[in-house]
């Protein structure tokens, strides 16, 4: 959002684009960043969450080794696109 608004503000002030337009696209702007930035993290910490493998007690390193193993087997099984 900031750094949208940095490019949009300024035309705004020179009255080239209203200010709610330059506000409401630079919201648009960095809501659309953070959909595409967290999808497939959101994705992938849903798919470790429901795995029963991780309902039992173990170490962080394997905890850590297996939910790397889940990214890599949603890559994998379903295509990098679907992440």
């Amino acid at each position: 959002h900031a750094m949208a608004l940095s490019v949009l503000l300024p035309m705004a002030e020179v009255g080239k684009i209203p200010m709610q337009l330059a506000l409401t696209l630079a919201g648009g702007i960095g809501g659309g960043f953070q959909g595409y930035a967290l999808s497939p993290t959101l994705l992938l910490k849903t798919r470790v969450m429901t795995n029963p493998v991780f309902r039992e007690q173990m170490s962080i390193w394997k905890t850590t080794f297996l939910s790397m193993t889940i990214g890599f087997d949603v890559a994998t099984k379903e295509g990098f696109f679907s992440l």
